[in-house]
């Protein structure tokens, strides 16, 4: 992955956990300073997890791994807001339309850059 695909990644989250709150009542309000953090670990996340690969994964295994690490670290930074009496599963729906978002994200720029380099050979 290229840092284009950090930064987009990053991006992607950061809008989702920005805009989500205002779409879905059930979502889960956090501060700017969670947004920003939990953005720039998935994207770094992602980046390493691409590494490991070489960066040879293909538009849709960005997106399972873009998924996988969303899912999962929404739901421990949700699970740490969680109040006594919230539902678990408004976080957990929370954090798999957010892993979905990435995953789509991954998806349309790894397809773009693909495309890119076809050209350039």
């Amino acid at each position: 992955m290229k840092w284009a695909g950090v930064l987009e990644r990053t991006l992607v989250v950061l809008v989702a956990l920005s805009a989500w709150p205002r779409i879905l009542t059930r979502f889960p309000d956090m501060s700017w300073a969670w947004r920003i953090g939990l953005a720039l670990v998935i994207g770094g996340i992602g980046f390493m997890a691409d590494s490991m690969f070489d960066g040879a994964l293909s538009p849709y295994g960005r997106a399972l791994v873009g998924f996988v690490v969303t899912f999962g670290l929404l739901s421990i930074a949700f699970s740490h807001l969680v109040y006594p009496h919230a539902f678990l599963t408004r976080y957990a729906e929370a954090a798999v339309l957010t892993g979905a978002l990435v995953a789509l994200g991954d998806v349309l720029i790894g397809r773009i850059e693909r495309q890119k380099s076809m050209k350039a050979s």
